[in-house]
């Protein structure tokens, strides 16, 4: 028994295409061809999609999500937003410290804002639904708010 060759990306995606260009040529395309035929298009192929190929030969042992995107790129994500979020607190303690400590805590002004959204679109797109402003400081109170929502059609 012979040893088995191991296939790479560009095997795969040339197997997964065979079947269309034998029908754009209506003839039968042996392997030996099909580089002329696929070729252009594998090399102008993002590598976001030339990991399903990679994935398949095992030349990709990157785990990637059921959209092709890799885990770790959601994990560095997720890392930001944690960074980031840990970062705003600091920041905010920070303020009231400042605030507390020269004992203007009350006359400090704040601002909170609130949105919500109707859906977030595949493009991360997100159509807004509504948005609330409120300016107040511990003296007074609200000083001014506004809030405003979305009319749909």
């Amino acid at each position: 028994m012979g040893k088995s060759k191991k296939r790479n990306a560009f095997y795969h995606y040339m197997n997964e295409r065979k079947p269309e260009i034998e029908m754009r040529l209506k003839r039968t395309v042996t392997m030996a061809e099909m580089p002329q035929h696929v070729k252009a298009d594998w090399e102008a192929l993002p590598d976001s999609k030339k990991n399903k190929y990679r994935m398949m030969c095992g030349e990709n042992r990157e785990k990637l999500d059921c959209r092709g995107i890799p885990l770790r790129q959601h994990e560095e994500e997720a890392q930001d937003e944690r960074r980031q979020a840990e970062e705003m607190k600091k920041s905010i303690a920070e303020m009231v410290d400042f605030y507390h400590v020269g004992q203007a805590l009350h006359q400090a002004t704040f601002f909170i804002v609130s949105t919500n959204f109707y859906v977030n679109t595949d493009l991360y797109y997100y159509v807004p639904a509504e948005l609330s402003i409120l300016q107040f400081n511990f003296n007074c109170g609200i000083m001014r708010e506004f809030h405003e929502t979305a009319k749909g059609k």
